[in-house]
């Protein structure tokens, strides 16, 4: 089955979240291509990258659920349920051997990775603002 994931990830991490992802999967090789900071302007404080992924994938991942309040005015429910790091690293070293790719990014690089992002079943904008970020100028 097939799923939305929007993912955020800081700045300083997307070097390694990129390598994961090219190395997990062709499709992968063009995540993260989109800035994003609070004001809107340089610099970059995160990247994403949001679309239909495999269950295969989005079951590795951290996922942020985001349920509204019990009344109206009340707070939405944020929760996060833990990703499988140790599972990402193992499932890209085989990739990286099956598609003659280098894997650099670490197991203890996946276990930052996920816990510093965002990933969540929420289209992009929504997650953008819940985050409180937005596209670089000249990005959209």
């Amino acid at each position: 089955m097939n799923v939305l994931r929007t993912i955020i990830i800081p700045a300083d991490l997307v070097g390694k979240a990129r390598n994961f992802g090219e190395t997990l999967s062709p499709a992968g090789a063009n995540m993260y291509l989109t800035p994003l900071s609070p004001t809107g302007n340089l610099p970059a404080t995160h990247y994403i990258s949001s679309g239909i992924i495999g269950s295969e994938f989005a079951d590795l991942l951290p996922l942020i659920t985001v349920s509204k309040g019990a009344k109206l005015g009340d707070p939405d429910i944020v929760t996060k349920a833990p990703g499988k790091p140790v599972v990402m690293h193992a499932a890209a070293t085989a990739g990286a051997k099956a598609q003659k790719l280098t894997l650099t990014a670490t197991e203890p690089d996946a276990v930052n990775i996920m816990d510093q992002s965002d990933t969540s079943g929420q289209p992009p904008f929504e997650a953008m603002a819940r985050l409180g970020l937005q596209m670089l100028k000249g990005t959209l």
